[in-house]
């Protein structure tokens, strides 16, 4: 009899610990009440489209994503049901405009509420459409790009419609007369460009992209 309790009991034993590591691995979920701001240092409008989601991939379009708006002084306010052990995509966006993404790790010490540390920055300077910006030999807007934090030469062009999204931006001033420069991550459909440097496209063609033979499959760094 005892022999027989004994497989039994081993094989208890068993289940339980599968169930236990089964429940300690899968991500439980949550409704988070997500605060932050968007901060628009050219004076682009306060209310702008932000959709949510915790897919890593860059979604085909934004349509059926959660949504929110924000409002005045560019903060916004949402509800989102998330699983807990995963990061949260903000997406803003605007038409014309390439999308800005910012990745967001909930803390677990904050419980339900959690507020970005940091206003998410969000430009202009990478408009897809405008005849009075810089265009290349090809009749294609084109995003310059510097080889240190305020050069003032163009070390490369990246073409606007090939930008997919722009994340992690940050403003850079510098010194004199020098336009501030932002870094950030460039990400193309072809590749992505970490901590790039880049400025707002110039007007009236004050860079000559042709002359600059500097690839998009290139790498834009000194």
């Amino acid at each position: 009899m005892k022999k027989s309790r004994l497989p039994l009991l081993l094989l208890l034993i068993l289940v339980i610990s599968t169930c236990v590591l089964l429940f300690s691995t899968h991500s439980n979920t949550k409704n988070y009440i997500l605060e932050g701001q968007v901060h628009c240092p050219d004076g682009s409008p306060v209310s702008l489209d932000i959709y949510v989601t915790q897919e890593a991939e860059f979604p085909p379009a934004f349509t059926g994503l959660h949504r929110v708006r924000t409002v005045e002084q560019g903060k916004f306010t949402t509800e989102f049901h998330a699983e807990v052990n995963l990061p949260i995509h903000f997406y803003i966006v605007k038409n014309g405009l390439t999308p800005v993404k910012h990745t967001f790790y909930p803390k677990a010490e904050n419980g339900r509420n959690q507020r970005l540390g940091n206003p998410i920055l969000f430009t202009a300077i990478h408009e897809r459409l405008g005849s009075e910006h810089h265009y290349g030999d090809k009749g294609v807007p084109k995003l310059p790009t510097f080889g240190h934090r305020c050069g003032q030469k163009p070390l490369s062009f990246i073409p606007v419609d090939e930008i997919v999204f722009v994340e992690n931006l940050s403003f850079i001033n510098c010194g004199g007369n020098a336009s501030p420069n932002l870094e950030g991550n460039i990400k193309t459909r072809k590749q992505l460009f970490a901590n790039t440097f880049f400025r707002q496209l110039p007007v009236g063609g004050a860079y000559n992209a042709a002359s600059t033979s500097s690839p998009l499959s290139e790498n834009n760094r000194d």
